[in-house]
């Protein structure tokens, strides 16, 4: 059964790059017989380096790889049954396309010549069989390069960003193509990207990497309802999230939650919302027509027990997308002075009055209790209740 198991794997920089810890420092992750997982991380985080571990390319200075239950240490990549995309060019400068894809293949029958033209027909390389590597460009070396890995019917497939370079028009073809090719084959999918809604779309198992670590493995579905670490949020939200420091990690608990400004210094050591950029309702204050105050701090306030509320200036409104404004403090420092942070939203419905209102009026946002997620300084999840 080709599972992969990763056990307390560790991988430090190497000499003479200093580092505190290593660059994956402690990695345990179970992937089954049949799962296709897509590793999710910010760029340098580890990902391909994570790859090339289980690929047999890199010896882990500690921890254990097991594929099919087998400790696979000191095991040669020809013999670990594994095939790999790489996110650069990884061809034969001297073979041409054609050639590339044979190699290594013994003599095939019509069910493996079948399913070379439908890889062929998928990636769309029909037309490069009889060029060279040097004459094609990053797109065609990564459809040429995907091509090739996939013919190899191994138990276990490693995609190293696979459909980045290729044109926005044909990626979710491809995409498509790539589950089904897990589904015919079996075995085990380990796709790596830095794009979260990528990994939403094929995979059936997204894990987390931060700082080294898995911080959080689950379906799609899991990690999107009830996100365990902001890694979580930042990486897997479709577009915009909203995040904002507030005082202290207390305050969490607290009915009435004062926001601050998050700057780039802050942003992995203070506790923080995040708000995803959906909301129930947007509705003018009927009290005012006159902007919200600048040393006014925007307080997010629980409602109803299940909702949130906050009231900022209303900026602009393209049919059912918000943008709001909120006078903000910047978090622990005072010298920078008031800023004025953006909330983008979309709003299932709004009143009357908010269809016409005009820019600079007080509105007032309200959201599920499941749009607004709180971690503490550490970036992991706090409970409201």
């Amino acid at each position: 059964m080709p599972q992969v198991q990763l056990s307390a794997v560790r991988f430090d920089y190497p000499d003479p790059v200093p580092a505190a810890t290593g660059l994956l420092s402690g990695i345990d992750l179970d992937i089954a017989d049949g799962q296709y997982v897509c590793l999710v991380g910010n760029s340098g985080s580890g990902k391909s380096t994570l790859l090339r571990l289980i690929a047999g390319l890199l010896r882990p200075d500690a921890g254990i790889i097991r594929i099919g239950g087998v400790d696979v240490d000191g095991v040669p990549p020809h013999r670990r049954d594994v095939a790999m995309v790489f996110q650069g060019d990884a061809l034969y400068p001297h073979l041409s396309v054609a050639r590339q894809l044979s190699v290594g293949r013994a003599k095939t029958n019509a069910r493996d010549s079948a399913r070379l033209s439908d890889i062929v027909r998928f990636t769309r390389i029909e037309g490069l069989l009889d060029r060279f590597a040097d004459g094609l460009s990053g797109g065609e070396l990564k459809r040429v390069g995907l091509a090739k890995a996939l013919i190899r019917n191994a138990g276990v497939r490693l995609l190293d960003e696979p459909l980045s370079g290729i044109d926005a028009s044909h990626r979710q073809t491809l995409a498509d193509f790539l589950t089904k090719v897990h589904q015919r084959g079996g075995g085990v999918t380990l796709h790596v990207t830095h794009d979260g809604q990528e990994a939403v779309r094929v995979a059936d198992s997204i894990a987390v990497l931060h700082d080294g670590r898995i911080v959080q493995k689950d379906d799609p579905g899991v990690l999107l309802d009830k996100p365990e670490h902001r890694a979580t949020c930042r990486l897997l939200t479709p577009w915009g999230l909203n995040e904002f420091a507030f005082a202290s990690a207390s305050e969490s608990g607290s009915n009435r939650i004062e926001l601050d400004n998050l700057s780039d210094q802050d942003m992995d050591t203070t506790p923080t919302v995040c708000i995803l950029p959906q909301a129930v309702s947007a509705e003018c204050i009927e009290s005012s027509s006159t902007p919200m105050p600048a040393n006014v701090r925007p307080t997010l306030q629980r409602i109803g027990g299940d909702r949130w509320a906050i009231v900022g200036n209303l900026v602009r409104r393209a049919s059912n997308r918000f943008t709001v404004s909120l006078p903000l403090h910047t978090h622990g420092r005072s010298d920078e002075g008031d800023t004025e942070a953006l909330l983008r939203l979309n709003v299932a419905g709004h009143d009357e009055a908010t269809k016409s209102a005009e820019p600079g009026r007080p509105v007032r946002m309200v959201f599920a209790d499941d749009a607004v997620h709180f971690f503490d300084a550490d970036g992991w999840r706090q409970d409201t209740h």
